[in-house]
């Protein structure tokens, strides 16, 4: 879906850059507008958060995701979030707020619709990207990570005594 999305729809309006391991992305490197890095690492992280803020969205059409911490971290650098209709992802990305989000049979040129008219409208993106930084600073910063953790381990605690 994201290559066929691109190259049919976007490839005039912008850049796309997969960031994976799998090896399989490998052979879209020679595309025109597609750049494929695979270097990340736990010891290039710094390299990981520059590509979330440079980007504009960060695009997640995956078919399964059991949580989805990458549409976390773009959103904590201000970058909305374009993705499928599944997976824990779904508790932090919320339609039309903080990014996009699309059933699993919309079509490529469903996705790109809203991409390019997201692109194309700065304040909606503005008020797109402010939200997603509002809403990981509040839910995800250290203080409340540890206030709902330790809600939770009460939570069972007091299941568990009855």
């Amino acid at each position: 879906l994201l290559i066929e999305m691109f190259e049919k729809y976007l490839k005039t309006a912008c850049h796309l850059h997969i960031v994976s391991h799998d090896p399989q992305f490998r052979r879209f490197s020679d595309k025109e507008g597609i750049s494929v890095i695979s270097d990340i690492t736990h010891k290039t992280l710094d390299k990981l958060i520059e590509l979330y803020q440079q980007a504009h969205l960060f695009v997640f059409p995956t078919r399964r995701e059991p949580l989805g911490i990458v549409t976390i971290e773009a959103m904590s650098v201000g970058t909305p979030v374009v993705m499928t209709q599944v997976g824990g992802a779904m508790d932090f990305v919320h339609d039309g707020k903080t990014g996009l989000v699309f059933s699993l049979d919309a079509t490529a040129q469903q996705w790109a619709q809203h991409i390019l008219d997201l692109l194309n409208n700065p304040e909606k993106y503005q008020r797109m990207s402010r939200a997603c930084r509002d809403y990981a600073e509040k839910e995800f910063d250290a203080q409340s990570s540890r206030e709902k953790f330790r809600d939770i381990i009460k939570q069972l605690i007091e299941k568990v005594q009855g």
